[in-house]
């Protein structure tokens, strides 16, 4: 009888369990969102149009337009008519592949110092005589021309979202730079890269999209090695050339290494996620999942921890690096915590979709670098008597990743560091 009454009563415990755990995660439960993730959800205004160059790099490719803004404004209009459904317009046609053809290498700045050298020769054996190239430069040349550059931001991310020409905008900066180094002057292409160079900047300033940051960085690091290449060819540069090139290797400002906006706008990603699983038919997905919850969970774990990458000093990320190697990404989630049988969906979403933030971050302080060693070649261009190994040695000139000297190859005259970002390859050649 005791027996019975005490299984009776282990029964009616569990029993009881069960249901304030499923009464717990149903809809009268769920949080109210917090003020930062409803702030992340607001509706942003759509930026002006004229002069605002992401809008004529959405529409480079257009064929109907001779306003590339134009054609790019309309483009953002017709996704937000379709509700982000798939749009099928004349700018998905591949229309350059005809001169594209001629200049194609998989030559990426960084992994290679050396792409310019690779662009100069088929330059060479193809010459620019293409009329589409030539319309697509003279695009190029009108877009890092204008004054700002505002993208649009949907309230929730769709991964239908027009975007921008990235690849072929790259290509053609590439191209013009390289065919003015054929025939220009130095003051003339530096010139030109200061150009081009405030442009990227302006895009790594004023975007919000992460895309566009690392896209602007990989095309700044473009530049530099580009005016590596200049200082190693010339052995004298006037006054005014040399005014220019230290105007190009002024290094990243704290504002511009810090991606906080950045990963805050790409957390809609995030958002537009969990709000697909939370709304579906699936019984199982809907249990134990509560749609505020989860995304006040992702701000409190991620967006607050993305936060934080941005405003660390150079130290302390390249220790958080460090100890983020050494941390099993699978002890993330704890599903024995007692905690998680609350939203036990929602928060195993959260624990599994993390950004690697640091390998974002740390692309900026690579390409700082850089920029000091090309320093130093120029260093080294305009001394007498000092060596490169004696420059490298100068406290300022010293690598701040290990505060030791960079890495010299005297035979190959290679001046190179360990980079941050371990898809990457930092070095130039003296």
């Amino acid at each position: 009888m005791k027996t019975k009454t005490a299984l009776k009563t282990l029964f009616s415990v569990i029993a009881l369990f069960i249901v304030v755990v499923l009464l717990i995660n149903t809809a009268p439960f769920d949080e109210k969102l917090n003020p930062e993730v409803v702030e992340i959800l607001q509706s942003k205004p759509m930026p002006v149009a004229q002069g605002n160059a992401y809008f004529a790099l959405i529409g480079i490719k257009t064929e109907l337009e001779n306003n590339i803004t134009d054609a790019g404004f309309k483009i953002i209009q017709e996704h937000i008519k379709q509700q982000g459904n798939i749009l099928t317009t004349p700018e998905s046609n591949n229309v350059d592949s005809n001169w594209m053809i001629n200049y194609q290498n998989n030559c990426n700045s960084k992994n290679n110092n050396d792409c310019l050298i690779q662009l100069k020769q088929q330059i060479s054996e193809h010459p620019i005589d293409n009329k589409r190239l030539k319309l697509m430069l003279s695009r190029y040349q009108k877009i890092i021309a204008m004054p700002m550059y505002r993208n649009y931001q949907e309230p929730k991310f769709n991964i239908y979202m027009p975007t921008n020409q990235y690849s072929i905008m790259m290509k053609l900066s590439k191209i013009y730079i390289a065919s003015n180094y054929q025939v220009g002057s130095a003051l003339e292409l530096l010139k030109i890269l200061d150009t081009d160079l405030k442009f990227w900047k302006m895009m790594l300033n004023d975007s919000t999209y992460l895309i566009d940051k690392m896209v602007a960085l990989n095309a700044i690091r473009s530049d530099i090695y580009t005016l590596s290449t200049l200082i190693r060819d010339n052995d004298n540069f006037s006054e005014l050339e040399l005014s220019l090139i230290q105007t190009i290797l002024n290094p990243l400002s704290a504002e511009e290494l810090d991606l906080t906006e950045s990963f805050i706008a790409e957390s809609r990603v995030a958002f537009k996620l969990f709000e697909s699983f939370g709304y579906n038919d699936s019984f199982f997905d809907n249990l134990f999942y509560q749609p505020n919850a989860t995304l006040n969970e992702y701000y409190e774990q991620n967006i607050k921890e993305q936060k934080k990458y941005s405003k660390l000093s150079l130290g302390s990320l390249i220790d958080t690096r460090t100890l983020e190697k050494q941390t099993a990404k699978s002890t993330r989630f704890n599903i024995l915590k007692f905690s998680n049988l609350y939203n036990f969906h929602g928060k195993m979403l959260v624990a599994y979709s993390g950004c690697a933030c640091s390998d974002y971050v740390v692309r900026g302080y690579d390409l700082n670098n850089i920029i000091k060693m090309v320093d130093i070649q120029l260093q080294t261009k305009l001394s007498s008597f000092n060596k490169v190994e004696q420059i490298i040695t100068k406290s300022k000139n010293i690598n701040p990743f290990n505060n030791k000297k960079f890495d010299y190859d005297s035979s190959a005259k290679i001046l190179k560091f360990d980079c941050l970002d371990q898809y990457s390859q930092c070095s130039i050649k003296i």
